[in-house]
């Protein structure tokens, strides 16, 4: 991505998937609150910029008369080919559906958007993270159906130090350490989650996680 403003407005058009975003809402998406004195000639300048940027791309920044638009025909996003595997994977069944999760993840590079999941790409990042999440949630779930607990253990151990105030890993975790005949080790799983999600949101487990302890 071109850097300030340039970058800003590619992702806000990104972010779009070929929609056409109005004048108006791409000044509001790249300046905020600090309008330049000409809104509309500093938003076709920042226009040039970033098609310049892009060299023999910038042409798939267009105009039309209700405003810009990317044209992404031909692109291979890769949030869109993650989105594609995780439909692939609800789609199969057992092993089929861990291959798809496998490709999902592969896919991953770190955060979604670094350095602008805080700004116009916010709501994105977001559900990105989410899906991300609940993919490796979904993928250690199936490994315990295929009765592979100790696989499953080895992913969920690190989620949940990555997250330790997310409930359904350590649910996992507890039920798969468990499953090895390591029922000590789910209850201190427990018991770290409780003292993390009283600490930091005074807050109980789940009745789900209730149960898996007194069981």
């Amino acid at each position: 991505f071109p850097a300030g403003r340039p970058g800003r407005l590619l992702a806000s058009l990104l972010v779009a998937r070929g929609r056409v975003l109005t004048d108006d809402r791409l000044i509001d998406e790249v300046w905020g609150e600090d309008l330049p004195v000409d809104a509309r000639a500093a938003l076709h300048t920042t226009v040039g910029r970033a098609r310049r940027a892009l060299g023999p791309e910038g042409t798939r920044i267009g105009r039309t008369a209700a405003g810009y638009r990317l044209d992404l025909s031909g692109v291979h996003i890769d949030a869109d080919r993650f989105a594609a595997a995780l439909a692939r994977a609800h789609a199969f069944e057992d092993i089929g559906r861990l291959a798809a999760y496998d490709e999902a993840l592969a896919l991953w590079r770190g955060s979604p958007w670094a350095g602008l999941s805080d700004d116009v790409a916010r709501g994105e990042a977001l559900r990105l993270e989410e899906n991300y999440l609940s993919a490796r949630e979904e993928r250690a779930e199936l490994l315990l159906t295929l009765d592979r607990p100790r696989e499953a253990a080895d992913d969920l151990r690190q989620l949940v130090a990555e997250h330790p105030l997310r409930d359904r890993p350590t649910l996992l975790l507890m039920r798969a350490l468990h499953r090895q005949g390591a029922s000590a080790e789910a209850l201190t799983v427990y018991a770290a989650h409780r003292n993390a999600l009283a600490d930091e949101l005074g807050l109980d487990p789940s009745p789900e996680l209730d149960e898996a302890h007194q069981d």
